[in-house]
């Protein structure tokens, strides 16, 4: 290129009228400064057409994946030609592009966020998996537990750490359908014993039993309570054996609690602490996870203390601190004549 304008008559012309006017050191100057320009011009010419080379090879690249056609291959390349490599695309890069592919604004949002290309592809790729592994698990948990799409989904949002792969196993199915019944009581006895075969045999427990909870200040306390029958016969049965579990979420030592019921209307309630354990004041330990305490429960004498025969309870209570929990349950007393 230099040499081609070296000896065009337009230079030569120049020079000669150059040499007639100027002193010979401008004249040397101003051949200098054309020489210059001109080979910077054919140096941005070779640049131009260089690049123009390499990022049609790199479009061409993205396209040969068929993700997508060449109009937003070039929009890609406009935005991210940056993290080219010797004028090429790394795997990185193309993984990338992949996801970007998929959703454009997603893809951009977390490159923004993570900076790093690689951590970028890691978000996404959980992202992505996630995202095609939660519809699998939704439908699985509706084909195999007879449920709707809302509780489905529901459990799913808070239990997918237990699937399996796109499924629940059948222990998880089963802590399902205790869920179901009661989602609170089922989440909160999971949390407290980290198991789900755990959580699935205390449950399993409560069919008949009555049940309070609470939770809140760092700690999560339920109290379930049941009896070995639903009725008992005056004069034919002596005891009522009573069953009391408690999960809680840390350890509380001893924990004072009061038992009482069978109500009299001549003395109120005649069972009492002392009834059952010969004292007026009894603690029972309480430790993280689950606690069970099982004692007998003497009916009174019917016609000494004019309990009658129909629906009779008792209620077991626990204090810890300010916190009072308590549970009431109700059964049939039968006269036995």
């Amino acid at each position: 290129m230099v040499l081609e304008f070296l000896n065009d008559e337009k230079f030569k012309i120049l020079a000669g009228v150059c040499s007639m006017n100027m002193p010979l050191k401008t004249v040397v100057l101003i051949v200098v400064i054309l020489v210059v320009a001109s080979a910077f011009y054919a140096y941005q010419n070779y640049n131009r057409a260089s690049e123009e080379a390499l990022r049609s090879e790199r479009v061409s690249l993205l396209t040969s994946l068929n993700l997508t056609d060449y109009e937003t291959a070039t929009l890609f390349d406009n935005k991210y030609n940056y993290l080219a490599s010797d004028g090429s695309y790394n795997q990185t890069v193309l993984e990338f592009f992949r996801y970007w592919c998929l959703n454009q604004s997603l893809a951009e949002e977390y490159f923004t966020t993570f900076k790093n290309l690689e951590e970028t592809n890691s978000r996404l790729s959980e992202y992505y998996t996630e995202y095609y592994a939660r519809p699998k698990r939704i439908s699985y948990l509706m084909e195999h537990a007879n449920t709707t799409e809302l509780e489905a989904t529901m459990f799913d949002n808070e239990f997918k750490y237990l699937a399996t792969g796109n499924e629940y196993n059948q222990t998880v199915l089963e802590f399902f359908r205790y869920w179901r019944v009661n989602s609170s009581l089922a989440s909160l006895s999971l949390s407290i014993l980290q198991d789900v075969k755990g959580a699935n045999n205390y449950l399993s427990k409560l069919e008949k039993a009555v049940v309070n909870f609470f939770s809140g200040d760092n700690l999560t306390i339920i109290l379930s309570m049941f009896t070995d029958k639903e009725e008992y016969v005056i004069g034919g049965d002596k005891y009522v054996n009573l069953t009391v579990i408690i999960l809680s979420s840390k350890n509380l030592g001893n924990v004072a609690i009061d038992v009482f019921g069978f109500k009299s209307p001549i003395k109120g309630y005649v069972v009492k602490n002392i009834w059952i354990f010969g004292t007026h004041v009894k603690q029972i330990p309480v430790n993280k996870g689950l606690n069970l305490e099982s004692f007998p429960v003497e009916i009174p004498c019917s016609p000494c203390y004019r309990i009658s025969s129909g629906l009779n309870n008792l209620t077991f209570v626990i204090k810890y601190g300010n916190l009072t929990l308590s549970v009431t349950k109700t059964f049939m007393l039968k006269s036995g004549s």
